[in-house]
């Protein structure tokens, strides 16, 4: 697959990695999952991060539990760009195991701002988490 090879160039700004991934997210390509948790990982170009974590969030119904043991050791990440997105996919999947993680997260954040976004996210899920309130009649 191009595609899959494509991930592996070097190019300027990193853009031929980047547009693979999302081309391989919008293929809804199962074998790019791996592909994009491995451009999600620490020592890839913090511009590219994001889009690979992106593209594990469109690509996670093919392996969900691998999605989500990717995306959560990246709420500890020292990349804003990473942490941020991953916590956006992690809600977008709407997995409530996710709910402690995020809210772990926001406790070992210094900015208060960065808190404050996991720990709404945290809620977020938790309000996808929650029954539905029964209809009246």
């Amino acid at each position: 697959n191009i595609m899959l090879s494509a991930v592996t160039k070097v190019s300027q700004d990193d853009r031929l990695r980047q547009s693979a991934l999302e081309a391989l997210a919008d293929l809804d390509a199962a074998e790019g999952l791996g592909e994009a948790i491995r451009c999600s990982a620490p020592g890839i170009f913090n511009r590219t991060r994001p889009t690979a974590i992106r593209a594990i969030e469109r690509l996670a119904h093919h392996d969900p539990a691998a999605a989500y043991a990717a995306l959560i050791p990246l709420l500890d990440d020292r990349e804003s760009r990473a942490w941020r997105a991953a916590g956006s996919a992690l809600v977008a999947l709407g997995d409530p195991r996710a709910i402690p993680e995020l809210e772990r997260a926001a406790a070992a954040k210094r900015n208060p701002d960065d808190a404050r976004a996991l720990r709404e996210w945290a809620a977020t899920l938790g309000k996808k988490d929650a029954p539905a309130a029964p209809k009246s009649p």
